[in-house]
């Protein structure tokens, strides 16, 4: 899977994407995939130093920003979406 990075944090965790639109977050040497989020080509934009990402995609061709909150699981690398808001 090839990672198109967009933004990196103060630690070292960088958001991209994918060819196929997925967002992508590296971490601890780990590519995760966290999805589409249900929108037409996401484009994650940026990673705070929380972890949270924030970014833009489509529905029905509106624009909408979004954000996502992250939080960790064990082992370190498993990930879950924990908010999740368009706007």
């Amino acid at each position: 899977m090839r990672m198109y990075p967009k933004d990196i944090n103060n630690h070292g965790q960088v958001i991209g994407y994918s060819n196929d639109c997925q967002i992508l977050l590296y971490r601890n040497g780990v590519i995760s995939n966290l999805g589409t989020l249900d929108l037409e080509s996401p484009s994650p934009e940026a990673i705070n130093d929380q972890g949270q990402i924030t970014g833009v995609g489509s529905i029905a061709r509106v624009k909408h920003t979004f954000l996502l909150t992250l939080v960790s699981l064990s082992p370190p690398q498993s990930l879950r979406i924990q908010d999740y808001i368009k706007y």
